[in-house]
């Protein structure tokens, strides 16, 4: 398995961020034109807009949260060569939870829902963080498959 394939998830991630900048424009754009938002009130406070808008709006303040660990861990990750399957497979989870928990919060926003989603992501974080340690201090304990150099 080669180390650069933990770069797909990370441009997933991206393109989600860049998803929910689409999402928000197209909402706000339909706000604007059915005049349910007043446009000076908007200018200096989020609670104008409709709770639509208001959801995507969180979304992709939240993008720019946790997914910021997610960037940092793969990318060390992939520095040290110690991308192979586990960590590969850690990646995907990740962004596959990013990608439900903004399904969730963009959609219904059920809290309980959208907080369970969440904490495997962050758990997913975890288990990302103990494999660079692992990797970092203890290079060769079995953490991660060895990857043929291509």
């Amino acid at each position: 398995m080669r180390n650069n394939w933990i770069l797909l998830p990370i441009v997933l991630q991206i393109v989600l961020a860049l998803e929910a900048y689409i999402a928000l424009a197209w909402s706000k754009g339909k706000a604007v034109k059915s005049s349910s938002v007043d446009l000076k009130r908007a200018a200096l406070d989020d609670a104008a807009w409709p709770d639509n808008v208001r959801k995507i709006n969180n979304n992709i303040r939240n993008q720019f949260e946790v997914p910021v660990l997610f960037y940092v861990l793969a990318l060390m990750l992939w520095q040290m060569n110690a991308a192979g399957a586990l960590a590969q497979t850690l990646a995907w989870l990740f962004v596959i939870s990013r990608v439900l928990h903004s399904f969730v919060h963009t959609g219904s926003n059920r809290v309980p829902l959208r907080r369970n989603v969440f904490i495997f992501g962050i758990l997913v974080l975890v288990a990302m963080a103990v494999l660079v340690l692992i990797e970092a201090f203890m290079p060769g304990l079995g953490a991660t498959m060895p990857i043929p150099k291509t």
